[in-house]
């Protein structure tokens, strides 16, 4: 037969069930003709929703390039990443808790865009090494004073935090555990793979080696600061 809907109107060959008669054939292609107009509005209408998305997103890679280093920028991406849909918002600035229940955790973004994490007593200290950690992530922590454990995601997997993430870490680390403002805390860190739990030890203790240090002068207030506008909502 002709295929009368290509301009060259060239001669097809079409397949018959020969168990039906004319008109039953012809039924069924009429079905799957009906089928396919309607999956091709619904691919159709897919596709400009891809489209439409993936422009954002390329428009949203490159504002944080531009502003990698503005938080305030940082923040309205993340909030329209929240409202399309990409990421989901957090409660509380709380790190996700695991389905058996965990403690809710700190969670803060860096001057850099890096997910860092704390916990503020020994159960959220184990929580974090337990499930919230991996190896190549960076721990930190007050070498002379209890306090609670920091972790810097490496997402970028890198040798080294950006400083200024470093040092945000550390003065968590520092303002998290028993230093006394205007004070000088000397903070270890290491990766987390460097870190374990001694045998028999108590919750949120731990042993570490590959570790260095970063001083850090205490300043609660501008910490508090810090603190409200870099946690994660």
């Amino acid at each position: 037969m002709i295929d009368y809907t290509d301009a060259g109107q060239p001669e097809i060959t079409v397949n018959l069930n020969p168990d039906l008669t004319p008109m039953q054939n012809a039924e069924n292609y009429f079905k799957k003709y009906k089928k396919l107009q309607q999956n091709r509005g619904a691919v159709e209408k897919q596709a400009r929703e891809n489209q439409d998305s993936l422009q954002q997103l390329k428009e949203i890679e490159q504002r944080l390039a531009e502003n990698r280093n503005s938080l305030e920028e940082l923040s309205v991406l993340y909030d329209r990443l929240v409202k399309l849909g990409y990421i989901k918002k957090e409660k509380n600035g709380s790190a996700k808790r695991k389905a058996e229940g965990g403690p809710a955790i700190s969670k803060f973004l860096s001057p850099d865009g890096w997910t860092i994490l704390a916990g503020r007593n020994n159960r959220q200290n184990e929580y974090i090494l337990r499930h919230l950690s991996s190896g190549n992530d960076f721990w930190l922590h007050n070498l002379t004073r209890p306090g609670g454990h920091v972790i810097i995601k490496n997402h970028k997997n890198l040798e080294s935090p950006p400083h200024s993430t470093l040092v945000f870490a550390a003065r968590l680390a520092a303002f998290y555990s028993k230093t006394k403002d205007k004070e000088n805390a000397l903070i270890i860190y290491t990766q987390r793979k460097y870190v374990r739990k001694a045998k028999d030890s108590k919750m949120g203790k731990v042993i570490y080696s590959n570790e260095k240090t970063i001083s850090i002068e205490t300043n609660h207030n501008e910490t508090k600061k810090d603190i409200q506008r870099m946690l994660v909502n």
